[in-house]
């Protein structure tokens, strides 16, 4: 599974102005949008 793509989907469904790869401490989030955090996650089945 490349999980490079994942990130490139879920921005398909959120709006334009939300903010990626933010920084949290010492942790990295996918995703911000008006205070909310994101993190996107993929399987296979």
């Amino acid at each position: 599974m490349d999980s490079r793509f994942h990130d490139k989907i879920a921005r398909k469904f959120l709006p334009e102005d939300v903010e990626s790869e933010v920084k949290v401490g010492n942790s990295r989030l996918d995703f911000r949008f008006n205070n909310k955090w994101i993190e996107v996650k993929g399987s296979v089945s």
